[in-house]
């Protein structure tokens, strides 16, 4: 229950009357036992949140010494007069006092965890009025939940490496299980050739760019359960999306060059209001987008509409080098487009009336 050898948790029960969470509490408030060495199926809520709560208390603590000049200037600051002739010493430890006070306000460890605490809440908060997607099913998540969630993690990883599972699932490649997400590698060979040309490079550096355009990537997408022993594989909305996205993937690759095309000129008028000497790629026909354009990420979202899960697609461009180009596709429905980031949002699936997956 909490890693120690036998005999010390015995003479801690002893000492606590044979109450195992009285003598846990008294443990971890001896700095004895850490969060790392609590069982998470059989310690409750409230002892997690205490030794995580001293946890952070002594980095605070630690994180205090350092600034104020280690051990040895709170040492300069508590001696004796006999022991400092001419308060030299003294006088330093007092300067140690002073840095200390401006930086850290003054602030006892106590007093900056909870205001970093009420500071984390406070954000968590901000988040939830805006909409982000947010773990705990929106609840916040406390210091002992945190370090209750790492436990189980870590635990579930050694479980998954010493049992790993390999999940066969047509039309999906050979499918790799992960604590949260499904793993695999294939090929799109509709973005075959297609790259992104750098004018710097020599005609031979860019030659080796597009033959390593193989349309080949790898791809992970959110878990439905966390049963390791007997995972639920991809939901079959989500079979049929892979399935659809397969079969047409030459028929939503011209309509993303289209798409794109047309986003493009229009943006471009806009950049060359504001800069008219900024460098822009030559994009003129859906021919010139095979060398401004590649294939890097696919997305599988826990999203679905009349049966078929939402999937998502991101490149790397010409045009928009530091934000790429992304698309999110309901079948052969292109319901958001623009940067990377609309290829793996999630927000415009609920708005679309996809209901998420359970």
């Amino acid at each position: 229950m909490c890693g120690l050898a036998k005999e010390q948790c015995e003479t801690a029960l002893q000492e606590n009357g044979a109450d195992v969470e009285k003598a846990l509490a008294a443990l971890i408030d001896a700095g004895r036992i850490k969060t790392d060495a609590l069982k998470p199926d059989t310690v409750p809520l409230e002892l997690w949140e205490r030794a995580a709560y001293r946890e952070k208390v002594h980095a605070a603590e630690q994180m205090m010494l350092r600034r104020r000049g280690g051990p040895l200037a709170s040492l300069m600051a508590k001696l004796p007069a006999s022991g400092d002739p001419g308060g030299l010493l003294t006088g330093m430890g007092d300067k140690v006092a002073e840095l200390r006070k401006q930086l850290v306000g003054n602030k006892t460890p106590e007093q900056m965890v909870a205001e970093d605490e009420a500071n984390r809440r406070k954000r968590f908060e901000e988040g939830k009025r805006l909409g982000l997607d947010l773990p705990e099913g929106g609840t916040f998540p406390t210091l002992g939940m945190q370090a209750r969630d790492r436990a189980i993690g870590r635990r579930r990883e050694a479980f998954l490496k010493a049992n790993p599972k390999t999940l066969n699932l047509p039309p999906f490649p050979p499918l790799e299980l992960d604590t949260n997400d499904w793993k695999g590698k294939d090929v799109l060979a509709a973005w075959i050739g297609y790259y992104t040309r750098d004018p710097d490079y020599t005609d031979e550096m860019n030659a080796e760019e597009k033959a390593k355009a193989d349309g080949e990537f790898t791809f992970e997408f959110p878990r439905l359960d966390e049963d390791d022993q007997n995972p639920r594989p991809p939901a079959p909305e989500q079979v049929a999306a892979y399935a659809y996205l397969k079969e047409h993937q030459i028929e939503l690759r011209d309509k993303i060059l289209e798409r794109f095309l047309k986003l493009f000129h229009e943006a471009r008028a806009v950049w060359l209001k504001d800069d008219p000497d900024l460098e822009l790629p030559k994009l003129e026909t859906i021919d010139d987008m095979k060398e401004n354009i590649l294939f890097q990420q696919f997305y599988m979202h826990p999203y679905a509409k009349d049966g078929v899960a939402y999937f998502g697609l991101s490149f790397a461009c010409t045009w928009d080098p530091d934000h790429g180009a992304g698309v999110l596709f309901h079948k052969d429905r292109i319901i958001d487009i623009g940067q990377a980031e609309q290829g793996f949002r999630t927000e415009e699936c609920e708005a679309d009336g996809g209901e998420k997956l359970e």
